[in-house]
């Protein structure tokens, strides 16, 4: 049994092509760990993925500047990075134990 971890922190339009990917690996018997929003927690479970949820803070810092993209591009990059960190630092925390 092979292992893959999964991160998305997209809407539906990042999560939904990944879907038919994960059941696949999860039928040929691999372990397939999910980290998203709480939204998604049913549609991974039900492609048969462990869910996680991701970062809630760091998801709410990247929901409450999505404005900033167009208008202020280099000041959303860098809330977007400093919330992927914390988002990537608390699962290898979780991962390691």
């Amino acid at each position: 049994m092979k292992k893959a971890l999964y991160i998305n922190i997209g809407g539906e339009g990042h999560l939904n092509p990944t879907l038919g990917l994960v059941h696949d690996l999860v039928q040929r018997g691999d372990n397939i760990v999910y980290y998203s929003s709480n939204d998604f927690e049913e549609k991974i479970k039900k492609a048969g993925a462990q869910f996680r949820p991701i970062n809630q803070e760091a998801q709410r810092e990247l929901s409450e500047t999505m404005n900033l993209m167009t208008s202020h591009p280099q000041e959303y990059l860098l809330h977007f990075l400093h919330a992927m960190e914390r988002i990537t630092d608390s699962i290898f925390e979780e991962t390691s134990k």
